[in-house]
Protein backbone atom coordinates (compact mmCIF):
# COMPACT_ATOMS: atom_id res chain seq x y z
CA UNK A 1 0.00 0.00 0.00
CA UNK A 2 1.32 3.14 -1.20
CA UNK A 3 0.10 6.16 1.11
CA UNK A 4 1.93 9.14 -0.53
CA UNK A 5 -0.23 12.65 0.35
CA UNK A 6 -2.34 13.34 3.70
CA UNK A 7 -5.59 13.00 1.52
CA UNK A 8 -5.92 9.73 2.29
CA UNK A 9 -5.25 10.55 5.76
CA UNK A 10 -8.13 13.09 5.46
CA UNK A 11 -9.87 9.96 3.82
CA UNK A 12 -9.72 7.46 6.55
CA UNK A 13 -10.52 10.61 9.03
CA UNK A 14 -13.76 10.51 7.00
CA UNK A 15 -14.42 7.72 6.44
CA UNK A 16 -13.74 6.66 10.37
CA UNK A 17 -15.99 9.80 11.35
CA UNK A 18 -18.74 8.63 9.20
CA UNK A 19 -18.72 5.06 10.31
CA UNK A 20 -19.16 6.29 14.21
CA UNK A 21 -21.86 8.70 13.12
CA UNK A 22 -23.23 6.53 10.42
CA UNK A 23 -24.11 9.93 8.69
CA UNK A 24 -21.60 11.84 6.63
CA UNK A 25 -23.59 15.58 7.70
CA UNK A 26 -22.91 14.37 11.46
CA UNK A 27 -19.29 13.10 10.10
CA UNK A 28 -18.99 16.33 9.02
CA UNK A 29 -20.17 18.73 11.61
CA UNK A 30 -17.18 16.97 13.80
CA UNK A 31 -14.56 17.27 10.64
CA UNK A 32 -15.83 21.00 10.22
CA UNK A 33 -16.24 20.56 6.84
CA UNK A 34 -19.19 20.36 4.36
CA UNK A 35 -21.20 16.72 3.86
CA UNK A 36 -20.61 16.63 0.54
CA UNK A 37 -16.37 17.14 0.93
CA UNK A 38 -16.67 14.11 3.41
CA UNK A 39 -18.78 12.37 1.22
CA UNK A 40 -16.18 13.07 -1.69
CA UNK A 41 -13.63 11.75 0.12
CA UNK A 42 -15.08 8.68 1.50
CA UNK A 43 -15.78 7.66 -2.68
CA UNK A 44 -12.45 8.71 -3.25
CA UNK A 45 -11.07 6.04 -0.55
CA UNK A 46 -13.58 3.54 -2.17
CA UNK A 47 -12.24 3.87 -5.59
CA UNK A 48 -8.83 3.83 -4.40
CA UNK A 49 -9.54 0.47 -2.30
CA UNK A 50 -11.76 -1.02 -5.21
CA UNK A 51 -14.04 -2.22 -2.49
CA UNK A 52 -17.58 -0.27 -1.35
CA UNK A 53 -17.29 0.90 2.54
CA UNK A 54 -20.79 1.62 3.12
CA UNK A 55 -24.71 0.55 1.88
CA UNK A 56 -26.25 3.68 1.60
CA UNK A 57 -29.89 3.89 2.59
CA UNK A 58 -32.60 6.59 1.76
CA UNK A 59 -34.87 6.52 4.57
CA UNK A 60 -34.56 6.22 8.11
CA UNK A 61 -32.24 7.80 10.57
CA UNK A 62 -29.68 5.14 9.84
CA UNK A 63 -27.92 6.54 6.09
CA UNK A 64 -24.89 4.74 6.32
CA UNK A 65 -24.30 1.04 7.31
CA UNK A 66 -20.64 -0.18 7.13
CA UNK A 67 -20.16 -2.77 4.94
CA UNK A 68 -18.30 -6.16 6.46
CA UNK A 69 -14.90 -5.28 4.96
CA UNK A 70 -15.71 -1.56 6.16
CA UNK A 71 -16.20 -3.32 9.90
CA UNK A 72 -12.64 -5.15 9.71
CA UNK A 73 -11.08 -1.94 9.03
CA UNK A 74 -12.66 -0.21 11.23
CA UNK A 75 -10.68 -1.21 14.50
CA UNK A 76 -6.99 -0.74 13.20
CA UNK A 77 -8.01 2.67 11.81
CA UNK A 78 -9.14 3.84 14.99
CA UNK A 79 -6.14 2.44 16.55
CA UNK A 80 -3.84 4.10 14.01
CA UNK A 81 -5.85 7.45 14.99
CA UNK A 82 -4.99 6.60 18.24
CA UNK A 83 -0.96 6.33 18.24
CA UNK A 84 -1.34 9.46 16.04
CA UNK A 85 -2.85 11.24 18.76
CA UNK A 86 0.02 9.53 21.50
CA UNK A 87 2.29 11.13 19.18
CA UNK A 88 1.12 14.37 19.12
CA UNK A 89 -0.48 14.07 23.74
CA UNK A 90 3.76 13.29 24.07
CA UNK A 91 5.06 16.22 22.32
CA UNK A 92 2.49 18.38 24.27
CA UNK A 93 4.55 16.77 27.27
CA UNK A 94 7.45 18.10 26.72
CA UNK A 95 6.61 21.55 26.82
CA UNK A 96 5.66 20.83 30.86
CA UNK A 97 9.31 20.72 32.38
CA UNK A 98 8.31 22.10 35.51
CA UNK A 99 5.30 22.45 37.76
CA UNK A 100 4.73 26.14 37.42
CA UNK A 101 4.72 25.63 33.42
CA UNK A 102 0.93 24.49 34.36
CA UNK A 103 -0.08 28.15 35.04
CA UNK A 104 -1.05 28.29 31.06
CA UNK A 105 -2.56 24.51 31.15
CA UNK A 106 -6.70 23.46 31.52
CA UNK A 107 -6.48 21.88 35.47
CA UNK A 108 -9.29 19.39 35.40
CA UNK A 109 -10.38 18.37 38.79
CA UNK A 110 -12.46 15.21 39.65
CA UNK A 111 -15.13 16.52 41.90
CA UNK A 112 -16.27 12.54 42.31
CA UNK A 113 -14.25 12.86 45.78
CA UNK A 114 -15.14 16.74 46.50
CA UNK A 115 -16.70 15.69 49.94
CA UNK A 116 -13.95 13.78 51.12
CA UNK A 117 -11.40 16.59 52.70
CA UNK A 118 -8.17 14.44 52.44
CA UNK A 119 -8.75 13.89 48.98
CA UNK A 120 -6.22 15.50 46.84
CA UNK A 121 -6.72 18.90 45.25
CA UNK A 122 -4.98 21.16 42.60
CA UNK A 123 -4.63 23.77 44.98
CA UNK A 124 -2.96 20.95 47.58
CA UNK A 125 -0.73 19.37 44.64
CA UNK A 126 0.62 22.97 43.81
CA UNK A 127 1.44 23.95 47.42
CA UNK A 128 3.35 20.28 47.76
CA UNK A 129 5.14 21.38 44.36
CA UNK A 130 5.97 24.59 45.66
CA UNK A 131 4.40 26.22 42.84
CA UNK A 132 2.37 29.80 44.14
CA UNK A 133 1.59 31.55 41.61
CA UNK A 134 -0.99 29.16 39.40
CA UNK A 135 -4.68 29.75 39.55
CA UNK A 136 -5.75 26.45 40.93
CA UNK A 137 -9.17 27.21 40.64
CA UNK A 138 -10.11 27.40 36.85
CA UNK A 139 -10.13 24.73 34.46
CA UNK A 140 -12.77 21.70 33.64
CA UNK A 141 -15.16 20.65 36.85
CA UNK A 142 -16.01 16.96 36.20
CA UNK A 143 -17.98 14.77 38.85
CA UNK A 144 -16.65 11.14 37.51
CA UNK A 145 -13.00 10.01 38.17
CA UNK A 146 -13.26 8.06 34.72
CA UNK A 147 -14.68 10.99 32.89
CA UNK A 148 -11.62 12.90 34.33
CA UNK A 149 -9.51 10.80 33.00
CA UNK A 150 -10.90 10.31 29.51
CA UNK A 151 -10.67 13.92 29.66
CA UNK A 152 -7.22 14.10 29.70
CA UNK A 153 -6.44 11.25 26.92
CA UNK A 154 -8.48 13.15 24.24
CA UNK A 155 -6.65 16.13 25.41
CA UNK A 156 -8.67 18.89 26.80
CA UNK A 157 -6.13 19.30 29.92
CA UNK A 158 -4.43 17.79 32.80
CA UNK A 159 -5.62 15.71 35.69
CA UNK A 160 -4.89 15.05 38.69
CA UNK A 161 -6.20 11.38 39.49
CA UNK A 162 -5.20 8.66 41.72
CA UNK A 163 -2.74 6.30 40.63
CA UNK A 164 -4.72 2.92 41.09
CA UNK A 165 -7.47 4.77 38.35
CA UNK A 166 -4.64 5.93 36.14
CA UNK A 167 -2.68 2.91 36.30
CA UNK A 168 -3.99 1.14 33.21
CA UNK A 169 -3.84 4.05 30.83
CA UNK A 170 -0.34 4.98 31.93
CA UNK A 171 0.96 1.59 31.12
CA UNK A 172 -0.84 1.45 27.66
CA UNK A 173 0.47 5.10 27.20
CA UNK A 174 -3.10 6.89 26.80
CA UNK A 175 -1.80 9.25 29.75
CA UNK A 176 1.56 10.04 30.68
CA UNK A 177 2.51 10.97 34.41
CA UNK A 178 4.07 14.33 34.53
CA UNK A 179 6.72 15.45 37.02
CA UNK A 180 7.05 11.88 38.56
CA UNK A 181 9.69 13.35 41.25
CA UNK A 182 6.25 14.79 43.53
CA UNK A 183 5.11 12.48 45.05
CA UNK A 184 1.40 13.10 46.84
CA UNK A 185 0.15 10.71 48.84
CA UNK A 186 -3.50 10.86 49.88
CA UNK A 187 -4.20 9.87 53.32
CA UNK A 188 -7.47 8.20 51.76
CA UNK A 189 -6.77 3.93 51.10
CA UNK A 190 -8.39 0.67 50.84
CA UNK A 191 -7.55 -1.93 53.13
CA UNK A 192 -8.44 -5.51 52.70
CA UNK A 193 -8.77 -7.47 55.90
Amino acid sequence: MDIKSPVHLNALRAFEASARHQSFSAAAAELNVTAAAVGQLVRSLEDWLGTPLFVRGSRGRVRLIPTEAAERALPDIRAGFDRLTLGILLREHWRLQKPADLAQETLIHDLSMDRHTAFPTWEAWMKKAGVTDVITQRGMRINNSAAVLQAAIEGHGVALARSVMARDDLASGRLVRLFPDIDFASALAYYVV
